[in-house]
């Protein structure tokens, strides 16, 4: 029997303008039906609200149950509280139907913030423009996101700020750089301009990335205004040739990021599978750097890379880049480390196209999309959800030199 508890109060009535992928309509958690659900395997964190209203549940049976599930414990210098896993790393309140009992008996208000939000990427910028967009490692999302292959489009529309209650917003309070969204904005229209091959683009887009983000004094706005008319008369001109590619480097460079990835112990058994296959199948599992066989076995198979999957996955990279700028590429005012969501996403992209030409190469066959999008939504768990893996691959590419001249020559390498 469902338990009532007091609902929030009602939020303040003010109109944001909220812009959006036009998938959001289209999106609902697949509940029992998904076949990798968000409750088992991750940290559930609870933010002190919900915390509180746990304490203070009048039902005191349900207080006694999470009073039983909740670990405090000491990350960076503060204490969290978590949902202690059970066993096979489920959270304690995921039925066998895969619905969540505190929503069950109580209502989707008692879940925490990050259940609630989950797979939504939400922003609030200026206090009057609000984004919206899923986060692809949700396989709902995925699925809904990276099974098309038509370009993903964006609509905007008012909103309700109550609509938002109880929400989790990605950086709530910070200052976006002036050049911030048009650099975004450009991205995506570089990487939706299909007269070019994906390669071309990527290599623009990022080319313009470095050039643009990290502009900052009284005549960035100028600056940036100049870099975009350039970047939009090379866009609209033909595509360059191909160039030559130091494939020993970028296999180093990989090895390198996949060695360290797996020292995680927290790193699922099947991502650990796949990236030890490729290791193997490249004989670059050794720390000794890769020889020349490896390089050349690792060239034969990017080339059928090139000329199978690429042409029917084309739509599939184009969409999870595309997705990844929207949600989570932003530059922040007086931001050292400006280049982290753009390495963030590329890292992702480079291990997603890694796996999927390993894929191919062992089949010596086009791996079926439900496979591509399942990969796809692994390598945004095991990368993007894990912060210090992010951070410790940048230094390891850095190597005590200067990081975002190691992240720059990195991401030219892998592009």
């Amino acid at each position: 029997m469902r338990h009532e508890e007091s609902e929030p109060p009602a939020a303040e009535h003010r109109i944001l303008e909220l812009t959006e992928p036009s998938y959001m309509a289209a999106f609902s958690c697949l509940g029992g039906a998904c076949p990798d659900t968000c409750c088992q395997r991750w940290d559930i964190v609870l933010d002190a609200a919900t915390c509180e209203k746990y304490a203070h549940s009048h039902d005191a049976d349900f207080r006694h149950e999470v009073a039983q599930a909740i670990e405090h414990r000491q990350e960076d210098g503060q204490e969290i509280a978590v949902i202690r896993l059970g066993h096979g790393q489920r959270c304690p309140f995921l039925r066998n139907d895969g619905w969540c009992l505190i929503q069950r008996r109580t209502s989707e208000y008692y879940l925490s913030e990050v259940c609630r939000t989950y797979p939504r990427v939400l922003h609030v910028w200026n206090e009057t423009q609000a984004e919206r967009a899923l986060c692809v490692s949700c396989i709902g999302a995925a699925q809904l996101i990276l099974g098309s292959d038509a370009p993903l489009r964006f609509v905007t529309r008012e909103m309700d700020e109550a609509e938002w209650a109880g929400l989790r917003i990605a950086d709530r309070g910070e200052k976006l750089a002036p050049q911030s969204l048009g650099l975004r904005a450009l991205s995506i229209e570089i990487l939706q301009q299909r007269r070019w091959p994906l390669w071309q683009r990527l290599r623009l887009a990022d080319d313009f990335f470095w050039a643009a983000a990290g502009l900052q004094g009284h005549h960035a706005e100028r600056h940036f205004a100049a870099l975009a008319a350039d970047c939009r008369q090379q866009l609209a001109g033909p595509a360059a040739a191909a160039e030559t590619v130091d494939t020993a480097a970028r296999l180093e460079l990989l090895r390198r990021l996949m060695v360290h990835r797996l020292q995680s112990r927290e790193l699922r058994g099947d991502v650990r599978q796949r990236i030890e296959d490729a290791l193997v199948r490249w004989q670059a599992a050794a720390a000794a750097p890769v020889s020349s066989a490896a390089v050349r076995l690792y060239a034969q198979d990017r080339e059928l890379y090139e000329l199978e999957v690429m042409p029917q996955f084309g739509g599939l990279a184009e969409n999870f880049l595309v997705n990844g700028i929207f949600a989570d590429v932003f530059v922040m005012a007086a931001d050292t480390s400006f280049y982290a969501g753009w390495f963030r996403l590329l890292l992702q992209f480079v291990l997603l196209r890694t796996l999927l030409v390993a894929a191919a190469a062992a089949e010596q066959a086009v791996p079926p999309r439900e496979e591509a999008v399942w990969l796809a939504h692994l390598v945004a768990q095991a990368i993007g959800h894990d912060a210090l893996y992010l951070a410790q691959a940048r230094s390891l590419l850095a190597a005590g030199g200067d990081e975002a001249a190691a992240v720059q020559a990195f991401c030219r390498v892998m592009v």
